[in-house]
């Protein structure tokens, strides 16, 4: 499990745009952990 900071998860949320470069795994768990 990879920790993000809270700024981070919070950017991603509100965007739901992948502007950071984030690996695929990642990518997969927040896009499974988002529903």
């Amino acid at each position: 499990i990879v920790a993000i900071p809270p700024e981070l998860s919070k950017a991603i949320i509100e965007n739901r745009g992948w502007v950071f470069p984030l690996p695929p795994a990642m990518l997969e768990k927040v896009r499974a952990d988002r529903g």
